[in-house]
């Protein structure tokens, strides 16, 4: 997971809510910008990218995708389609 926050922020959030998984920063915004997510009121979008071992996008989910909020996806839902893509 990738927030807009300094490091010593995302590493407190880690501890705070004991998260299994690092969190990763990105103060300057950049990773949203470069795949587009974008953000409502000062907050990322929500979004999901799959890459592949060589770098390529075989999976993207945007929250708002298609002009609606739509459900998030089920992470097994999610691995499926990125396996189909990368097939």
């Amino acid at each position: 997971m990738i927030l807009p926050l300094p490091m010593d922020d995302c590493q407190e959030v880690v501890e705070s809510l004991q998260l299994p998984y690092p969190l990763f920063a990105n103060p300057d915004w950049s990773v949203f910008e470069a795949y587009g997510t974008g953000h409502l009121i000062h907050a990322p979008k929500q979004a999901w990218i799959g890459i592949d071992p060589e770098g390529l996008v075989r999976y993207t989910w945007f929250l708002g995708t298609v002009g609606r909020i739509g459900r998030v996806p089920l992470a097994l839902e999610a691995l499926d389609q990125f396996d189909e893509a990368s097939g």
